[in-house]
């Protein structure tokens, strides 16, 4: 086959969608013509866009060096390497060409994404402004800015760049990532009903991640009836959309009423669990595919005719979560099942006592009468050289207050913060560091699996908290709460959840480091503690 019908064909298959039969035709390609930059570049573009990050790379920095140096090839392969992780190269790359062409926004607000990508809130702030002020009709830069004014907490202003791109993006890829930030911070701002119209966009349409559905009967929509109906409501995007949407399920089968009827289509392996959840439904599986580069979602199970519309569950997102407290307070819309939680129980005792333990023991009131245990063991060395293992906790001065379980659904949601302020501002509160020492015998390598009571305790010192810290700018906000990181003498145990939680916490330092800062759950009085009681 020739080149020319080869390029033709992946053409073909990429304004058809199916992009990776593009791929591989085009790669078929180039190997009857290596030399050909043409198909390297229609190469480089879509192993972009199925986020095949190193094959793009090379595709890109073979371009350039056989001299296209084009924007956007420059732009791809710099964010190639940023979508790896490669920020300084990719900073490297557009501060290169940035000292010859200055005046090209596309380089600045690629800067601003690799700023972006690594937490740099403010220079990636510089970066998009300047790209902008070169070109003010930059979408790509208004986008990325209005994401980094929300990061920052600059929240109306970061929600006019959002709307301003939410419907200007020709390509259908861009249109949908801007649509779905848009109704993400609407929907994060409270803009409940507007982040649900937005939210539509979470459908991809015109994109290869469209799901098309394989029905005839027509899309329910907002403005038509829901009474008497006969629906099919199929899951959408996952499992866990598939469950979270189904907060509205009970809603719309009320809606219905007895003389409609309501079909349930979800993954395989949920059925059981919307069967039991739904006993007033017909749940079947639906099955997705891709058929020649489309993503096709059908229902085997569906009996002819026995619909006479269909929706999937976000659907109704917009009738029924309007606002906050239209959503339930008890998510007690699934059920479990008795017998496999009996059965995992079973398989797992260390579970069950566990809970046994919970039962046993009331909740603390405050964090100030609370004992915290480290359930891990530690090797500790004496000065003689003699090896013992460890666990420790810290057990308060201040008596032990049980929670009122009946009324914790009528407390604030920061009642714990707010007490600790409230007690911190008539004294400190302390704790003892007790050290447990085992004997042999003992378990170190399970943590779940408690020591006697009778174990040599010994208390080594006091930790005393005498006022409140913001997290925002706290002692604790930049650290990586590491347990592998440890003094001389303190050595880990043979536990293996030791090195399961180091590399877990390295990587939230990491992540935590790369974004906004939440809300402290110190509320104002409790920041203007903190402030006053700043030495």
């Amino acid at each position: 086959m020739s080149v020319e019908t080869l390029v033709a064909r992946a053409a073909e298959a990429e304004a058809n969608l199916d992009l990776v039969k593009a791929l591989d035709t085009y790669e078929e390609a180039l190997k009857l013509e290596p030399d050909s930059l043409e198909i390297a570049g229609r190469l480089a573009v879509l192993a972009f866009r199925l986020n095949m990050w190193p094959m793009a790379e090379k595709f890109y920095a073979h371009l350039i060096t056989h001299g296209i140096h084009e924007m956007a090839i420059i732009t791809g392969y710099a964010a190639a390497l940023r979508e790896q992780s490669k920020y300084d190269e990719a900073v490297d790359v557009l501060k290169t060409v940035l000292n010859q062409r200055p005046e090209e926004a596309s380089l600045w607000e690629g800067l601003g994404t690799v700023m972006a990508a690594q937490g740099d809130t403010d220079n990636a702030l510089t970066f998009f402004n300047e790209a902008l002020r070169l070109e003010p009709d930059n979408l790509h830069a208004r986008f990325n800015r209005g994401c980094a004014l929300i990061d920052q907490g600059n929240e109306s202003a970061g929600l006019e760049d959002l709307a301003a791109c939410a419907d200007a993006f020709d390509d259908p890829d861009n249109l949908a990532s801007a649509q779905i930030a848009y109704a993400q911070a609407l929907l994060a701002s409270g803009q409940l009903e507007a982040g649900w119209r937005a939210y539509e966009g979470r459908e991809r349409y015109g994109t290869a991640r469209q799901v098309h559905y394989s029905l005839w009967s027509r899309r329910w929509r907002e403005s038509q009836p829901i009474a008497n109906s006969k629906l099919l409501v199929s899951g959408e995007q996952g499992l866990g959309d598939e469950v979270l949407f189904a907060s509205i399920l009970p809603d719309l089968i009320r809606d219905i009423g007895p003389e409609g009827a309501l079909w349930l289509a979800v993954e395989p392996r949920l059925k059981p669990l919307f069967q039991r959840s739904f006993p007033e439904a017909r749940v079947i599986a639906h099955r997705t595919q891709t058929i020649d580069g489309i993503l096709q979602r059908s229902f085997p199970e569906l009996e002819n005719g026995a619909t006479d519309g269909w929706a999937v569950m976000g659907d109704f997102l917009p009738l029924y979560r309007q606002q906050v407290s239209d959503f339930p307070t008890e998510n007690a819309f699934l059920k479990p099942d008795p017998a496999r939680v009996k059965a995992y129980l079973g398989a797992h005792p260390e579970t069950r006592a566990f809970m046994q333990w919970m039962d046993q023991h009331p909740l603390p009131a405050s964090f100030a009468v609370a004992s915290y245990y480290g359930i891990n063991a530690f090797r500790f060395t004496d000065h003689a050289g003699a090896v013992r293992n460890v666990r420790w906790s810290t057990v308060p001065e201040a008596p032990f207050e049980a929670l009122d379980s009946a009324a914790l659904a009528t407390l604030p949601r920061d009642f714990l913060f707010d007490d600790i302020v409230a007690r911190l501002k008539q004294g400190p509160a302390r704790w003892h560091l007790l050290l447990t020492v085992g004997e042999p015998g003992d378990p170190t390598d399970d943590a779940t699996k408690q020591w006697p009571d009778d174990r040599r305790s010994i208390d080594a010192g006091i930790l005393t908290v005498d006022r409140p810290e913001l997290e925002e700018d706290g002692a604790c906000r930049d650290i990586t709460f590491d347990p592998l990181i440890l003094p001389s003498g303190i050595a880990p145990s043979d536990d293996p959840l030791l090195a399961a939680r180091s590399a877990a916490y390295s990587t939230s330092l990491t992540r935590r480091a790369g974004e906004p800062a939440p809300r402290s759950a110190l509320d104002e009085a409790a920041a203007q503690a903190a402030q006053e009681n700043r030495p």
